[in-house]
């Protein structure tokens, strides 16, 4: 489920072959290791420094999020920048940067690493190397908006579940997804940017030929929220029971107008 590229300097690690790129403008790999070997000690040195931060440790365990789950992401906290941080992954689980999550109300509230050579936000989907192998068991990927909402799913058990990095869905997110799966199950945020969000993904997502579905939440504002009060069963239900991506634009066309009005109907 690789690139031609990424597949053919994966053989070159586990061979021991040097490889030469040659042509474009892009770095050696000598110099992209350098990149993932900086990225790794950057990591490393966050999750040091979360045990020793109380205010951080707080906010996860205000979140639910269990010891487990904190260090298979291998969640950390930059005391530079007062941030919890959430490592990104690429597919072979090498570190390429990072989100950033801040604590006080100084700032966004997230922000990602700068893309590098390394590193592409557009074409980068939070926990899908984790997720990749249940995508492809069960034959569709559950998108999230947010970091928590991947990290609690993922906590219930539900693995094949990836998020676009808190910026919108692009098509190089839809390709990827399609390289694993067929279809897509959104649960986006139940709020009207969450609402018009998920119309806006599903045009994207079936323009690389995936099936849509959409998640209803309920009461529930997002995936993280209905798990924790509702469980995991009830959050399992709620996917079984998605329904087909154009019954919900009917339903959300439906809902703009009055049709006790002639000319609403």
């Amino acid at each position: 489920k690789m690139n031609f590229a990424e597949a053919v300097e994966m053989l070159g690690d586990k061979l021991g072959i040097k490889l030469e790129h040659t042509g474009g403008s892009g770095i050696s790999k000598s110099e992209k290791d350098k990149l993932y070997d900086q990225a790794e000690a950057a990591c490393k040195l966050y999750e040091r420094s979360l045990d020793k931060n109380n205010a951080a440790r707080k906010y996860l365990g205000d979140r639910k999020l269990q010891p487990e789950t904190i260090k298979k992401f291998r969640l950390g906290y930059d005391q530079n920048n007062d941030r919890v941080m959430f490592p990104l992954f690429d597919i072979r689980g090498r570190v390429i940067g990072f989100s950033g999550r801040a604590l006080g109300s100084v700032g966004p509230k997230y922000l990602n690493s700068p893309d590098s050579s390394i590193f592409y936000k557009g074409g980068t989907l939070y926990g899908l190397n984790f997720a990749k192998d249940a995508i492809k068991k069960n034959n569709f990927a559950l998108l999230v908006e947010g970091n928590v909402d991947l990290l609690t799913c993922h906590q219930a058990g539900i693995i094949n579940t990836v998020a676009p990095l808190g910026t919108a869905l692009t098509g190089d997110h839809a390709k990827l997804l399609a390289r694993h799966g067929e279809t897509v199950v959104l649960a986006y945020d139940s709020d009207a940017a969450g609402l018009a969000a998920a119309e806006r993904v599903t045009e994207i997502l079936k323009e690389a030929g995936l099936k849509v579905r959409i998640l209803d939440l309920l009461q529930f504002k997002d995936p993280d929220e209905f798990i924790n009060a509702a469980g995991r069963e009830a959050f399992l239900g709620a996917i079984k029971k998605s329904s087909p991506s154009l019954e919900f634009k009917i339903r959300r066309v439906i809902g703009r107008y009055n049709l006790n009005e002639v000319e609403s109907r």
